[in-house]
């Protein structure tokens, strides 16, 4: 769903993550399929069905996307120890974890500093996983109402793994279909050409997720 939308509808995919985490769902494939057809559908004429395409790029990829999220975890520093994780220009701040837009409006808004203190747009990674409480309310209360804003800030990447471990081609989750829907979630933002491309060119084994 990342990689597949994300670059053209960064709106619309936030909209469709933040309703995977609504309180009845689970954010299971077939809740992400809800979710897809309210927020996605329609989004871009070049995919009539949008949750097909993702279903096709997860069965295809999904593995390696999640290995490829795998190493950005293991690369952390300090290393990740609860979700949401977020890293704003590299360095790991919890303020924002706690309330985003506060946060990031202090880096540009200073009130006792002056304009030259004001940065450059910023670098802000938010690490999740689903099937999280936590993360579910951080997507419902401090991205899904601020969408149209977050470009202001700078570049925002959003990365699904959480707390997952990896063992060769098997990849464990804390909880039932947790590593399938990371897998989806992933997929919503690479850029539909490039990944419609990466999907049917690419021969890439799909192991199975143990959960």
């Amino acid at each position: 769903m990342l990689k597949l939308f994300f670059e053209k509808h960064p709106h619309a995919v936030l909209k469709a993550i933040a309703c995977t985490f609504d309180d009845e769902h689970i954010s299971a494939p077939d809740v992400v399929n809800q979710c897809v057809n309210d927020h996605l559908s329609g989004v871009d004429e070049t995919v009539p069905d949008p949750f097909e395409e993702i279903i096709a790029c997860v069965a295809e990829q999904g593995d390696s996307l999640m290995g490829e999220n795998e190493q950005l975890v293991a690369d952390l520093t300090p290393a990740l120890s609860h979700v949401p994780w977020v890293v704003v220009n590299e360095e790991h701040d919890p303020e924002a974890e706690d309330s985003l837009m506060n946060e990031l409006c202090g880096y540009f808004y200073p009130m006792d500093k002056p304009a030259a203190c004001i940065p450059t747009p910023l670098q802000v990674a938010v690490y999740y996983e689903t099937n999280n409480t936590a993360v579910g309310a951080f997507f419902k209360n401090q991205i899904s109402g601020f969408t149209e804003y977050l470009d202001e800030f700078g570049q925002f990447y959003f990365i699904p793994y959480g707390t997952a471990t990896t063992t060769g081609n098997l990849t464990k989750c804390s909880s039932d279909n947790q590593c399938t829907a990371n897998a989806f979630h992933v997929w919503m933002i690479i850029n539909f050409v490039s990944a419609k491309d990466l999907c049917f060119n690419l021969n890439i084994n799909f192991f199975n997720y143990y959960y």
